[in-house]
């Protein structure tokens, strides 16, 4: 129990627990001053060494656990490196950057983008170096997809899918030249307007339906599997209609009337046919009174053939004006109160009646009134 001296290091037994004290902050040396084991405060065992080297397999058997750098069961002041492997049981946080290689510039680094920021990056700092990220398909390592650093993009390997919500909605890259958008309901929602640059090609019906309630407005869709095609406005009574840039108006040129089940030209807009100037055309005039124009170009003929009768009515006058009008038909019936044959040439008008037969006989004009019940009615004829 005597006071040390100045510069002693007193050992103490302590029979209670069969221990052995060193007094104070003395310290036990190992070969020179710099390596030594002494007690920095109570309750605190201190290792110090240049090197430090624990061969053996260590037990930390404290359970604390660690909210911070300076919290937890073990605190390490400088930095921790390792030639194996480490393994966490819990969880592992990072206040810093985690990096994978030493060499700077040849890393995958997962850091913040910035200090203090709340954005993350992964980055591979290898030069058009990728990032590939892999799965275990039935034991095989499998690529999925891939950071492409090369061409700063995100690439499926192959003809993996990017899926959506489930298996069934899917983007596929079925070759180098081919994307199949694959899903049993496919909406393209462009708010303003939705491009197609190239080719828009389907493969079934093509249909415009009312926003919300999906019913099928107006479709365009093959006739069965004839190869025939049909253009539809499903709504009740309504027409289908074509409209032109007519000198910078969007002009309406005809519809097909859903009510009347029939094609529309829309006002004078004329029906063309090889040519502008052979065309059809309604008249000027009111809705009750508009006439209808036949028109052929230059000198063109107007030609009307029928295997049956050609019945011309008119309920006012039945206008021709013509050089010549050439009729071919077995009997012409004409139910008329008058008709004026009209010229303004010298001799004329002419009217002839031929008979092309190698007889004695001409033509036959017959006056005839069905009044008369003699001879079939027949008053009198002139005879070629």
């Amino acid at each position: 129990d005597d006071a040390a001296a100045v510069g002693d290091v007193q050992l103490e037994h302590d029979p209670t627990n069969s221990g052995l004290t060193i007094d104070e902050d003395h310290r036990f040396q190992f070969r020179d001053a710099n390596t030594y084991i002494y007690s920095s405060d109570s309750d605190i065992l201190d290792l110090v060494a240049p090197t430090l080297n624990i061969d053996s397999e260590t037990a930390f058997t404290n359970a604390t656990s660690a909210t911070n750098t300076t919290t937890g069961a073990l605190k390490v002041t400088g930095g921790i490196s390792t030639q194996e492997n480490i393994h966490v049981g819990g969880d592992a946080t990072l206040t810093g950057t985690f990096s994978i290689g030493t060499t700077a510039g040849q890393q995958l680094v997962l850091a913040r983008t910035a200090s203090g920021s709340s954005d993350y990056k992964l980055e591979n700092t290898n030069t058009d170096g990728d990032i590939i990220f892999t799965v275990d398909n039935n034991t095989t390592a499998t690529p999925v997809m891939s950071l492409v650093g090369a061409d700063a993009s995100l690439r499926m390997t192959s003809t993996r899918p990017l899926e959506f919500n489930a298996s069934a909605n899917s983007i596929t890259g079925t070759d180098a030249v081919t994307l199949t958008v694959t899903s049993p309901t496919l909406k393209l929602n462009g708010t303003t307007k939705t491009s197609v640059v190239g080719e828009l090609e389907l493969l079934d019906s093509l249909i415009f339906a009312n926003a919300g309630s999906e019913a099928n407005r107006f479709t365009i869709a093959e006739d069965g599997v004839t190869g025939n095609y049909v253009i539809n406005n499903e709504v009740n009574n309504k027409d289908v209609i074509f409209k032109a840039n007519l000198g910078g108006t969007a002009t309406e040129v005809m519809r097909v009337d859903g009510s009347a089940g029939s094609l529309l030209m829309k006002g004078e807009q004329q029906l063309q046919f090889v040519v502008a100037a052979n065309y059809i055309s309604s008249t000027s005039g009111s809705v009750e009174n508009r006439g209808l124009n036949i028109v052929t170009a230059g000198n063109g003929d107007l030609n009307a053939t029928t295997g049956g009768d050609f019945n011309l009515t008119a309920t006012s006058e039945l206008d021709i004006i013509a050089n010549t009008v050439s009729v071919t038909a077995t009997a012409i019936t004409k139910t008329i109160t008058s008709e004026t044959m009209a010229s303004t040439v010298t001799k004329s008008p002419k009217l002839t009646i031929a008979n092309s037969t190698n007889d004695a006989f001409g033509g036959i004009l017959e006056f005839n009134k069905s009044a008369n019940e003699s001879a079939n009615g027949v008053l009198g004829t002139i005879k070629g």
